[in-house]
């Protein structure tokens, strides 16, 4: 008498033969898998394992402002009151430290610190941007 496999049709001469291809072949191994990653796992405690410690299921806080992530609220929250590019700026020096400082502003522009013309250049910029980013005190 010979005994079919239902799952993938193999025939085999007796009921052991067929228990152990049940048992044994990896077509028919019980398999917990990751819906997100398309990973399989032997066991559920692999599977949870895979689910707690990977870097790709690990849960996020995001600043949508500045594509940056944080493991935590806090860190988030954090990021969002002290990051200058989240605080509007209220005065002059608040500018320079949004663009990190006067030397960097002038940097960033192509101006020279020596140059004193390039010095009211750069106080010329930090009043457009002044009044790009709304009314500050002077």
């Amino acid at each position: 008498m010979t005994s079919n496999c239902k799952t993938c049709g193999r025939a085999y001469n007796s009921a052991e033969a067929l228990q152990q291809h049940l048992r044994d072949s990896p077509a028919h191994a019980v398999t917990f898998d990751c819906d997100d990653c398309d990973r399989a796992f032997d066991t559920d405690g692999a599977l949870q394992q895979h689910l707690r410690d990977s870097p790709a299921h690990a849960v996020t806080f995001d600043c949508d402002d500045c594509d940056r992530a944080f493991d935590t609220d806090g860190a988030l929250q954090q990021h969002l009151r002290d990051s200058p590019m989240h605080t509007k700026p209220t005065t002059r020096s608040d500018v320079y430290k949004v663009w990190g400082g006067q030397s960097n502003l002038m940097q960033s522009y192509g101006l020279k610190r020596h140059n004193p013309r390039d010095f009211e250049e750069a106080n010329a910029i930090v009043d457009v941007l002044a009044q790009q980013m709304g009314r500050m005190k002077m």
